[in-house]
């Protein structure tokens, strides 16, 4: 479920790049950029919003390996380092 949530986060973030990025190309006949300042702004704090929610999802990813690999969960098995 997680890498889902990340994958589509990851998807929107690179489609609004995209955008921003097209934007910024965008010029009338005189070389003046034509694109709103409120709304490269806009794209900007969403793009910081994707971020976050990114490393929200890392991390709760994180969390999840940590606690699957820790010894209380029963998955480490040390009697294979002890000597014979």
């Amino acid at each position: 479920m997680l890498r889902s949530e990340l994958r589509q986060i990851g998807v929107n973030y690179n489609q609004r790049v995209k955008a921003l990025n097209t934007l910024s190309k965008l010029h009338d006949k005189k070389g003046n950029l034509i694109v709103n300042r409120r709304d490269i702004d806009r794209d900007t704090l969403e793009m910081k919003r994707m971020m976050e929610d990114m490393v929200k999802v890392v991390n709760e990813l994180y969390a999840r390996v940590m606690e699957t690999d820790s010894p209380e969960s029963g998955d480490s098995d040390n009697s294979s380092l002890t000597s014979k």
